[in-house]
């Protein structure tokens, strides 16, 4: 598998967002990822129960334009924070695809 693909075959692309669900299982996020790729986003989900370091160069090294990090209390607080990779700005957002995209439509301005 080539260091551009992410599935054989299949590039990030520009754009994409990396799901990292860091100290939670991946299965509390999958609804939401499906949610974000119906809406047209292309999203990449960490499957690796890694550190957030290791995790974040993963995500960059895939391609990944941004990052959303889910953890124990986004969960619970039902929000979470979206970061551009390429300069680390952050907007917060509620953890739903809208106002995921929203958060995504401010960062890519």
């Amino acid at each position: 598998m080539g260091r551009n693909e992410v599935v054989p075959g299949e590039s990030a692309g520009p754009g994409s967002l990396a799901v990292i669900p860091f100290k939670v299982e991946a299965s509390n996020v999958l609804g939401l990822v499906a949610e974000l790729r119906e809406s047209g986003e292309r999203v990449l989900l960490e499957l690796r129960q890694r550190n957030l370091g290791r995790s974040m160069g993963w995500a960059d090294s895939a391609g990944a334009a941004f990052a959303l990090i889910v953890g124990p209390r986004d969960l619970e607080a039902g929000e979470a924070t979206v970061k551009r990779m390429s300069d680390g700005q952050e907007a917060q957002c509620k953890l739903s695809a809208g106002a995921i995209a929203e958060a995504l439509a401010s960062l890519r301005d």
